[in-house]
């Protein structure tokens, strides 16, 4: 069931040309209220785009116990059968 969260911020930190799979990668920082799923978020929005969207990488760079982690802590892929609707 859906429900409301909040982007505080999103920043595209870069456009990245991408393979004969995915025309394009775009590396995105979000700020998002507690509860956000990111995966959820690409895929919603490139629903909205018409255009598909799925993570192909995931770093949780802060949270509310910590700031700025020394390493990722998280990683979204997909495989040759396409992306996850995990959340």
């Amino acid at each position: 069931m859906p429900r409301d969260i909040e982007v505080y911020s999103a920043k595209l930190a870069a456009i990245v040309p991408g393979n004969g799979d995915v025309s394009v990668f775009w590396d995105v920082d979000f700020h998002v209220s507690k509860g956000t799923y990111i995966r959820a978020l690409a895929r919603d929005l490139g629903k909205e785009l018409g255009v598909g969207g799925y993570l192909t990488r995931l770093r949780r760079t802060r949270d509310r116990r910590f700031d700025r982690l020394p390493r990722p802590c998280g990683r979204a892929s997909t495989d040759e059968s396409g992306p996850s609707d995990a959340r």
